[in-house]
């Protein structure tokens, strides 16, 4: 709570705020019965509530068959910058060219990680 010196108010409660939190939590409250409860769904079907991984979003709209650059960084976790160094020493993924835009097929983001997998297994 800011000071009254500072802040140019009265210090302390008002009377009329003294009698807003002096009015009980119980008057403006609804009262909800336990068996309501238990008949209420889950929102997420069963098949998402009981993943034991994080429930996604369910998409909309058809499908992204490509993936701009920022949205390739976000999907793999890596920065834009490190992006680019991979596309500089040749190791990052093949890029279409769509008009002035720049874009990965998920195929070719497939593909990449397959390669990187592999390179991987030989290094270890």
């Amino acid at each position: 709570m800011a000071r009254p010196e500072v802040t140019g108010g009265r210090g302390g409660d008002t009377a009329v705020a003294a009698k807003r939190s002096s009015k009980s939590a119980t008057d403006d409250s609804i009262e909800i019965d336990a068996a309501v409860c238990d008949e209420i769904e889950p929102s997420a079907p069963a098949e998402i509530a009981s993943s034991p991984t994080l429930a996604q979003p369910v998409a909309r709209g058809p499908p992204k068959l490509a993936l701009s650059i920022p949205e390739f960084c976000a999907a793999h976790n890596i920065s834009e910058a490190f992006y680019f160094e991979l596309q500089k020493a040749g190791k990052g993924p093949r890029v279409m060219r769509v008009g002035a835009r720049r874009l990965i097929s998920v195929e070719e983001a497939a593909r990449w990680r397959q390669a990187l997998t592999e390179i991987e297994k030989n290094v270890a």
